[in-house]
């Protein structure tokens, strides 16, 4: 097999297993998505916030801040979210319900 073979036939897999959500534009309004998002930002701000925040939180203390947001994050994802419908089977289109 040719390596360009190879490489679309890993390419279809990688597609095959991401599937985003029917309204993946609104996946903004997820309260786990705006954690990563913060958990990137400070992840990216690490270096030049530590000096100013250190008086409150000591350098050892990064990891566990790091840490708790991404426990957050797993948190948020477990929480349910009335308002937000990104990615939900309606209800009369459940999959494996029980057909009344």
């Amino acid at each position: 097999m040719s390596l360009a073979k190879a490489i679309w036939k890993q390419l279809a897999r990688a597609r095959a297993w991401f599937r985003p959500v029917s309204n993946w534009r609104q996946a903004w309004r997820l309260n786990t998505v705006q954690a990563a998002a913060a958990l990137a930002f400070l992840s990216a701000v690490q270096a030049d916030l530590l000096p100013i925040v250190q008086a409150v939180v000591p350098p050892a203390w990064w990891p566990y801040v790091t840490g708790a947001i991404a426990l957050a994050i797993i948190l948020l994802r477990l929480r349910d979210q009335p308002g937000v419908d990104v990615g939900r089977v309606p209800a009369d289109k459940s999959v494996g319900g029980d057909p009344q």
